[in-house]
């Protein structure tokens, strides 16, 4: 209680945390992927078909193993079961939306591990913060104090005069906190209740 935390809030009330500066990789963003869980190739489908930016990744390195397997192609010494094999395994391949997913199932078990370095490396990457739209919630500092709120009791969120706001017009996706009332009366009633943490004005 003597070395409280703080939550700030802005000019309109909002409530973020306190020097939030934002996710610098990917993992800060998407920490609900646990690559060690992934154990085999439909594991590793499901997973990467949740996210936009992962998906991505794996068409874009797809389209490179079928550029490969088109450089192959041309080894006139190659056998003509192996050619059709590499055949078969490119037109599975060649689906721009869904071709990454015949890929991680060409794979099978044996590759099961490097799709996972692949995404372990790309969620070591530094965010893209063009593609922040597409990001799941609670990566902002502003959805990490929501969600605490939340789960703090309606009298006492009444005593300190914090309200959750779920859109606040029909359509909105603004989700957040907001303090309603005085912040040195918040102050004081955190203090009061012993809670450990404090309310200060937002720095830009």
């Amino acid at each position: 209680m003597t070395q409280p935390w703080y939550f700030e809030v802005d000019e309109y009330g909002t409530i973020g945390e306190a020097d939030d500066t934002g996710p610098e990789v990917n993992s800060d963003v998407y920490e609900d992927i646990d690559v060690k869980g992934l154990q085999a190739p439909e594991d590793i489908i499901a997973e990467v078909d949740q996210y936009d930016e992962l998906r991505e990744r794996f068409q874009e390195r797809c389209t490179e193993a079928v550029e490969a397997i088109e450089t192959r192609l041309e080894d006139s010494k190659l056998s003509s079961a192996r050619r059709k094999k590499l055949e078969e395994r490119r037109d599975r391949m060649q689906d721009p939306d869904d071709g990454w997913q015949a890929w991680v199932e060409c794979g099978g078990k044996r590759g099961v591990a490097d799709f996972r370095t692949l995404i372990q490396e790309w969620l070591d990457e530094d965010v893209d913060w063009s593609q922040s739209d597409s990001w799941p919630s609670g990566w902002a500092g502003q959805d990490r104090a929501m969600s605490f709120f939340q789960d703090m009791d309606g009298k006492m969120l009444d005593a300190l005069g914090v309200v959750i706001v779920e859109g606040d017009h029909p359509g909105s996706t603004y989700f957040a906190a907001e303090l309603r009332g005085e912040m040195k009366v918040a102050n004081a009633v955190a203090e009061r209740e012993g809670l450990p943490f404090r309310f200060r004005v937002g720095v830009d």
